[in-house]
This record gives structure tokens, sequence and C-alpha cells, in this order.
């Protein structure tokens, strides 16, 4: 991709989903995830994307509703919190 950083300042006012496709950087509605499991939300993106092979990074629905120990998914593997 050629990105050694990406930073992302302010809240959207509604779910979305930021995609990464080489130069194209968009984002997308994505109230129809909500309320979703990880494994569901995935699935859901690789279809309206068509494209099974791409990497989704995603909140479940505890991290939707802001539960502190949330974590960020990445398909199977939790990132670390860098924080308390």
């Amino acid at each position: 991709m050629g990105y050694d950083a990406l930073i992302i300042e302010g809240k959207s006012d509604y779910l979305v989903f930021l995609v990464i496709d080489d130069d194209q950087v968009f984002i997308k509605f994505a109230q129809h995830l909500i309320g979703k499991k990880i494994t569901e939300k995935v699935q859901m993106i690789h279809d309206e994307l068509k494209d099974p092979k791409i990497s989704v990074s995603c909140i479940g629905p505890a991290g939707e509703k802001l539960v502190k120990i949330a974590n960020v998914m990445f398909e199977d593997r939790a990132a670390l919190p860098i924080c308390c």
C-alpha cells in the first residue's frame, strides 16, 4: 500500500468503515453491520467489496457500545491495547 501511518481524527455521526485500496481511500456507511459479530461483519464486508482476500479490521457489538474492555479485531486476531 505504501502507507507508513494513518491518522484518523474526529468522530463520525454514523457507523462507517474505511476502505484503503492502493491509492484509493474512501469511507462507506456501515449501518447494516450494527450488532453483528466479528465473523459476520468480515464476511459481509468481503461480499460487499467483492473481494474475499482483503484484510478486515473491525469492532464487535461491545466496541459499538463503547465498552472499555472491547477490542479491535483483525479477522481472528486481537489488537494489543496501548493504554490502560
